[in-house]
């Protein structure tokens, strides 16, 4: 997240940027292995 005042406010974007990330790539994973059987 980019700076700010609030640093808990930049710890949750954070934290919420990581998640998303990290359910891209269980998305990801998941639907490759569903089309390669």
């Amino acid at each position: 997240g980019a700076y700010s005042p609030f640093p808990f406010t930049t710890f949750f974007d954070e934290l919420i940027n990581v998640f998303a990330q990290d359910q891209k790539l269980l998305f990801v994973r998941r639907t490759k292995k569903h089309y390669n059987g």
